[in-house]
């Protein structure tokens, strides 16, 4: 349970610090004073959204410190440990909001995300605020209601299991009728790999080609050269070498006459060798050289299908073998989407049938649920003052509609609250203070079955007075003797009966406004109740009043 509340800047709170006890606390004050400060810094504790608008006027920082006594609650001290976060029966969260950066969060004295705290917070706390009135209207809401009553959670989940089996099948046979959609592809698909297999593209062969060509492609030029420097270097009248022979051999008679010149005859001789060698390995090449004008013409046509096909298919020529397996890919695909198709089919019959069985199964439970669910609110509703009031829970089965998650029911609650008055809607039947009761005797209900110690009532009783506010605080205590209850409440028939009374006070000055909660002792709550009694001005009549609802009301 809820053992202690801190909060520091945050709204119109400067600083409060709360201590809390099991049993009833009621929460009293001014319209105005901000007696739901306490839920919006518990929301904050739990994980809800934390905003830097939520901090006080000129502070940087805002800061809520909660405690929680974990002896009696073992799933939320296994969930803390599940997490590596250390306990001692004690749970302490604590969150700090920041003006100008992210809020933190911590369990314990360990950094956590907001998430992890959420995980926790439905086993701590269950705050009931008037908007679930609303919600109450809602047939959705109205089924969470009757399957947390039930209790068979193991129904909700093969239902879910069994509608996501379903679900991912029609997925996939959507997908495939996609695909049959795209038939008019496959004679495309066809007659391109047909044009594949007839140019019969081997790999690498793209490169091989290219460079035979560019080889073939320079072969004139290279005869052509080398037979002109052949014809320079060995021609019979003009030839380098018969040159170079006819001046070695003028030098050599120089030699004689002065061996001045035997280095030059020596050069000339060399020059002789290297041309002779050179003119040597020229004429080898040409007896060598392989020039097919016919397989140039032939790797020009192969390389021109190549790309042909290539700019056909907008693909790059490297990557055409790549391109061919794609579409043998899309080409299985369609021609298999026939068979695969059928097998989904009766694979997703299978599912529904095993869908609709465990819908069935649940239907079956909640309306056994139903019957007893509306047995208990009436029993309450008679102690709330509608004595002739009727409640049933209807569940609508339907085979015939589309699986959903959470089954094949429409529940709705009907309720008739006078004497001969039809069964109808709840959302059209119920008034506000009609809507409150049964809101109420729901909660009554739950708090039997929940494990969560701590229930948050923020002015449910809206729109009740008199007898009929003393019946809700009555069973408000009742409720308080299966859990820890804090109630916010503007009725004195309910605030008498809390075996806790805080007091939410307002102070406003030129510059500022800041809220305060404060403990009352027995004269100080006779006071409050007077002030909820007697309006305007507190009266000796209505503090005779209250002393004696807080008498009758003291156990």
């Amino acid at each position: 349970m809820l053992t202690y509340l801190s909060v520091k800047n945050l709204a119109i709170v400067s600083e409060l610090v709360l201590n809390f006890d099991s049993g009833m606390h009621v929460i009293t004050g001014e319209t105005g004073a901000g007696k739901s400060i306490i839920i919006d810094a518990l929301s904050i504790a739990l994980g809800e959204r934390a905003s830097s608008d939520q901090i006080r006027a000129q502070q940087r920082q805002a800061e809520v410190t909660v405690t929680f006594d974990l002896q009696n609650l073992p799933l939320v001290i296994e969930l803390l440990r599940d997490q590596d976060l250390a306990v001692e029966h004690e749970c302490i969260i604590r969150r700090i909001i920041n003006a100008d950066g992210p809020s933190r969060a911590y369990i314990n004295g360990y950094p956590v995300t907001a998430q992890q705290i959420k995980s926790i917070a439905p086993h701590l706390v269950h705050i009931h605020s008037q908007h679930q009135h609303h919600a109450l209207l809602e047939s959705d809401y109205q089924r969470q209601i009757l399957d947390s009553y039930a209790q068979h959670d193991h129904l909700l989940l093969k239902v879910k299991e069994s509608y996501n089996a379903w679900f991912d099948v029609t997925q996939q046979i959507k997908l495939l009728n996609e695909s049959q959609q795209q038939l008019d592809r496959l004679s495309l698909l066809e007659y391109q790999i047909q044009e594949f297999k007839n140019l019969n593209l081997q790999s690498n062969e793209l490169q091989t080609l290219e460079q035979r060509h560019k080889q073939l492609a320079k072969s004139e030029e290279l005869l052509a050269t080398c037979q002109n420097v052949t014809a320079i270097l060995d021609n019979d009248d003009t030839g380098i070498l018969k040159q170079l022979h006819t001046a070695a051999n003028q030098i050599a008679h120089l030699q004689k006459i002065t061996p001045r010149f035997n280095n030059t005859v020596e050069l000339l001789q060399q020059a002789i060798i290297q041309v002779t060698e050179t003119n040597s390995d020229l004429h080898s090449f040409l007896e060598q050289a392989d020039l097919d004008p016919q397989e140039l013409y032939n790797l020009e046509q192969r390389l021109s299908a190549i790309h042909a096909l290539a700019r056909k298919l907008k693909v790059n020529p490297e990557l055409l073998n790549e391109h061919f397996q794609t579409l043998c890919s899309q080409y299985e695909l369609l021609v298999n989407a026939n068979t695969k198709l059928l097998e989904m089919e009766q694979k997703l019959q299978l599912c529904l049938q095993e869908y609709q069985q465990a819908a069935l199964k649940l239907h079956e439970s909640r309306m056994i649920a139903a019957k007893r669910l509306a047995k208990e609110i009436i029993a309450h509703l008679k102690n709330l003052e509608l004595t002739h009031a009727k409640f049933e829970v209807l569940s609508d089965f339907n085979p015939q509609q589309q699986p959903s998650m959470n089954g094949l029911d429409q529940i709705s609650f009907m309720v008739s609250a006078n004497p001969g008055q039809p069964l109808g809607p709840l959302k059209k039947i119920a008034s506000g203070g009609e809507l409150s009761r049964i809101s109420l005797a729901i909660q009554a209900i739950s708090a039997q079955r929940m494990a969560t110690p701590t229930l948050i009532l923020d002015e449910v009783d809206v729109g009740i007075s008199g007898k009929t506010a003393a019946a809700v605080g009555h069973m408000m205590r009742e409720l308080a003797k299966q859990a820890q209850i804090l109630c916010i409440t503007h009725l004195p028939q309910v605030a008498a009966l809390g075996s806790v009374h805080f007091k939410v006070t307002k102070t406003q000055t030129k510059d500022s406004t800041s809220t305060a909660i404060i403990p009352l002792n027995r004269q100080a709550r006779v006071q409050e109740l007077a002030r909820l009694l007697g309006g305007i001005s507190i009266t000796p009549e209505a503090l005779a009043h209250a002393e004696s609802m807080l008498a009758v009301a003291t156990p």
